[in-house]
């Protein structure tokens, strides 16, 4: 999620990134661990600031797919499914992670915002 170019000293592969951007789906996350997943979050919430739409929109559809499998996690009823994920993990990221890093994109620029804001609306 962060591969350089071959052809072009310090670039970004966007080809390679935005490639590994649309792998990851709701799926993904009930394959991984708490720990895996803040990895790969951290790199989208970086991205979430980038110069590049591609990659703010490619991490903005990641975070919106884990608020969704954070969605399903809780509402189930048969716990057996959560896998390793329990609403005890699921609240910390969520508190500890995205509220965090929405908090400060505040004081960033009015495109980045506007990001942090749809991913809340979707959230609630």
């Amino acid at each position: 999620m962060n591969a350089t170019s071959a052809m072009d000293i310090g670039s970004l592969d966007y080809d390679t990134i935005i490639g590994a951007y649309e792998k990851i789906n709701g799926e993904f996350f009930h394959t991984v661990g708490k720990e895996h997943a803040l990895i790969i979050l951290s790199q989208s919430a970086y991205d979430m600031s980038s110069e590049e739409l591609i990659l703010r929109q490619s991490a903005y559809r990641l975070l919106l797919c884990f608020v969704e499998f954070a969605s399903e996690i809780v509402e189930l009823k048969d716990k057996s499914d959560q896998g390793c994920w329990t609403e005890a993990p699921i609240q910390h990221i969520v508190t500890s992670f995205l509220l965090k890093h929405m908090g400060n994109a505040m004081n960033r620029e009015t495109s980045v915002q506007k990001l942090w804001i749809d991913l809340l609306r979707e959230m609630v």
